[in-house]
């Protein structure tokens, strides 16, 4: 899903698909809009969404882990939010996938 929001648009898609896509991720706060490395760590750090589902001190650590590698090959920078949080989602899927095998095992030795 993430990638057909955020990835190249198909080959198919109308003329006017890229603009309808940019216009609707900019109103709905889903890109960033700064250019700097602070201005984008701030943006993130206010952003409402994000305030939700991370602390800042995890908002910082993901900024410092990915920022670097955001702006390599073809990634946007506008996109980092998304994979601040798809990231995270993933963190969070392996860490109940260990939990559930510690479970099981603990459950399999009563």
């Amino acid at each position: 899903m993430a990638k057909k929001l955020m990835g190249p648009a198909p080959a198919y898609a109308a003329p006017d698909y890229e603009k309808w896509r940019q216009d609707f991720l900019l109103k709905e706060k889903v890109l960033i809009t700064s250019a700097e490395e602070q201005q984008v760590l701030n943006e993130l750090l206010e952003d409402e969404l994000l305030k939700k589902w991370l602390s800042p001190e995890k908002i910082k650590e993901l900024f410092s882990r990915y920022y670097p590698q955001q702006q390599q090959g073809q990634r946007k920078l506008a996109n980092l939010k998304m994979r601040l949080i798809i990231d995270y989602l993933q963190e969070l899927l392996q860490q109940c996938q260990e939990l559930k095998k510690k479970t099981m095992a603990k459950q399999m030795t009563l």
